[in-house]
């Protein structure tokens, strides 16, 4: 299996992931849940369609952004409306949320998956890294920034809510991201596998 080239991370990539991270964040939390939850989705299915990086690294990092920042928004709003309806009778939410994150993880594992052993399409392994580094980067941006409007008891509340909220976004995300992806592999391997030659 060919090695996986270094990814590219220079001031251009850097901007690219903070409007990626910031756009998707006030796009997901300025909406309703079921649009945050479903936006968070597209954009996850989006990336793993968006295989390569080496022709246009800044776009890869500003997806990674994406992804991050409608992570922590959709955590965000699933909070809220936890706060203002309650913890009672959000059964409908919770399934919702699960099994549309999961089917869009599913996908994008699917879609990753393809062309594999090319050396400009990063593993699921690599991919977690980068998405976990920029999620937890703006999860502490949103903890911090609440903190003097709010206070330490409220901004502590709000921490432990959306850390619990996105620990169960992330999930999954990744689970069945991962078992797609296997797949995937395993379909690809098989193909290239009945295309080689036989021998005499």
């Amino acid at each position: 299996m060919a090695e996986n080239s270094a990814i590219p991370f220079g001031s251009r990539e850097v901007l690219a992931t903070i409007v990626g991270g910031g756009l998707a964040y006030l796009l997901t939390t300025h909406m309703p849940y079921a649009g945050s939850v479903v936006a968070c989705a597209a954009i996850v299915v989006l990336l793993g369609g968006a295989s390569r990086r080496s022709v246009h690294p800044a776009l890869w990092w500003g997806g990674i952004g994406a992804v991050a920042g409608s992570i922590i928004g959709t955590g965000t709003t699933l909070d809220t409306l936890v706060v203002t309806a309650g913890r009672e009778g959000l059964a409908a939410v919770r399934h919702l949320v699960v099994v549309t994150l999961a089917v869009a993880g599913f996908l994008a594992g699917i879609f990753a998956g393809k062309n594999v052993d090319h050396p400009d399409v990063p593993r699921p392994v690599e991919f977690l890294k980068r998405a976990s580094a920029a999620t937890v980067v703006l999860y502490a941006l949103v903890v911090t920034a609440s903190y003097p409007a709010h206070g330490l008891d409220a901004v502590r509340a709000l921490s432990s809510r959306l850390s619990t909220l996105t620990t169960v976004v992330v999930t999954t995300l990744a689970v069945p991201g991962w078992i797609g992806f296997r797949i995937r592999a395993h379909w690809e391997a098989s193909a290239r596998a009945r295309r080689e030659p036989r021998g005499p």
